[in-house]
């Protein structure tokens, strides 16, 4: 639906959720259909100016697809704006009037429109444009571009997709990876923060492992702080690709020298399916339900386990020898029980069960000297709740009460940069010789998560 002519979902009203029939073979060998359903990922986007649907990803080129390892990695993973050596197959709608900011991806974009009418101007004053009909077919090639919805009463939809290419020189100069305000799309807040604050220390080496390499040194470059930094090292690999991350080890090893104090796992998957609802109103849905909790426990679970599995050999090298996990108050049975707090089941599911892995790692390698534990940073503004409909903006404030009953002290969401700075207190601080071996604190070190 939209409010007040913005996207705060997708399908944008007036059109119709699209299918996804994706094809393969049986166990006979016989060619069926083997996924009938709208796509792995949605997202609201710039604000409410449009909302994508992610069809299809993969990180190859040729696409594996023998025992359908391209669905599960697509069915895992969302994408940024494109994959390097892969693909992303999106389909956009944008709100009535709605349109982006000039931007630049270093992909060949190819947009075909389905539903209304756009415009695609290559100049910011318009001079230099388009309109797009239903049928017409755009190939931009690096190109600097706006898009934007000619109807002011009427959405439209485009679907692209997005490939990689080679670096692109233009009168012997390389072409630069630009998407102004659409940046927000991709970046997550918390992970630049908490790179901010520990390489403000220059004795610090702070590696972020990202999933676009290209998106994050742009966003650096732009940071008149950061880009000044020479102990930001950037690698690129996906959480949920076991070999990438393999790789991430070799690579951290030859920037660090072998060996790496503090490994924190900030990277998660964040659902957008069971933020408001209870777990029996998602029953409803059981198959959206099966799908979003493996996602959960594949990303927030799975993942970080062999994160820690495959860098524990740097961290006994090392001199603090501290694994962190980036937690959430809401994993916790008593708070949940006591406050009666029904949302977001399927995440908290997730983060509980990551949080006894986090115990089962301390129970082995306490006596190596390493500390497992994990930190919560309460309650962070970092934009999740700008698109919300009315019926959801009802049901938070249901559980912003419930929040208020549990803490009167409560006046709302902490800003990204005081939530690191109390998460990086507790674990700084804490030591297995004080017993926080395996331990589930809040960002105040102890069990009062707001």
């Amino acid at each position: 639906m939209t409010t007040s002519g913005r996207c705060t979902e997708f399908p944008a009203p007036g059109l119709r959720s699209p299918f996804r029939y994706v094809t393969g073979h049986d166990s006979n060998g016989e060619p069926t259909f083997l996924l009938t359903d709208h796509g792995d990922h949605r997202a609201v986007m710039l604000d409410g100016e449009g909302a994508q649907s992610i069809m299809y990803s993969s990180n190859s080129n040729p696409v594996e697809l023998t025992n359908d390892v391209d669905l599960e990695y697509a069915r895992i993973n969302r994408p940024s704006l494109h994959i390097p050596k892969g693909c992303v197959v999106r389909m956009v709608d944008f709100a009535p009037g709605g349109e982006s900011n000039m931007h630049r991806a270093l992909s060949l974009g190819i947009g075909t429109v389905c539903e209304g009418e756009v415009e695609l101007s290559l100049s910011t004053d318009g001079k230099v444009s388009r309109i797009l009909r239903p049928g017409d077919v755009i190939i931009n090639r690096c190109a600097m571009h706006r898009w934007r919805n000619t109807s002011k009463e009427k959405p439209a939809r485009v679907l692209f997709v997005m490939l990689d290419v080679e670096p692109v020189f233009v009168n012997g100069k390389p072409l630069e990876f630009d998407m102004g305000e659409l940046m927000k799309e991709y970046e997550a807040s918390g992970q630049y923060e908490l790179a901010c604050q520990l390489s403000n220390d220059h004795s610090n080496t702070v590696v972020g492992i990202v999933r676009d390499k290209p998106a994050t040194a742009i966003k650096i470059s732009q940071d008149a702080e950061l880009n000044r930094r020479s102990n930001i090292h950037v690698i690129e690999a996906d959480l949920t690709n076991y070999d990438a991350l393999k790789e991430a080890v070799n690579e951290t090893a030859k920037i660090t020298g072998g060996s790496i104090d503090y490994l924190i796992a900030n990277a998660a998957y964040v659902s957008k399916f069971d933020t408001f609802d209870p777990i029996g109103a998602l029953g409803k849905t059981p198959m959206e339900l099966e799908d979003d909790l493996k996602m959960l426990l594949d990303v927030n679970v799975v993942a970080n386990i062999h994160l820690f599995n495959l860098f524990i050999p740097l961290i006994l090298k090392g001199k603090e020898k501290k694994v962190v996990t980036i937690s959430t108050g809401l994993a916790d049975l008593e708070f949940t029980n006591n406050f009666e707090h029904e949302f977001t089941p399927l995440y908290s599911i997730s983060k509980a069960a990551m949080n006894m892995a986090v115990a089962k790692f301390n129970a082995q390698y306490k006596k190596d000297g390493v500390l497992f534990i994990s930190v919560c940073p309460g309650m962070v503004d970092v934009g999740q709740f700008n698109h919300a409909t009315p019926q959801q903006m009802e049901a938070m404030g249901g559980m912003m009460a419930k929040f208020k009953e549990y803490a009167p002290h409560f006046t709302g969401p902490a800003t990204a940069e005081d939530a690191v700075k109390d998460m990086r207190a507790v674990w700084e601080n804490a030591t297995i010789k004080g017993g926080y071996g395996g331990a589930y604190l809040s960002q105040f070190g102890n069990k009062q998560w707001l």
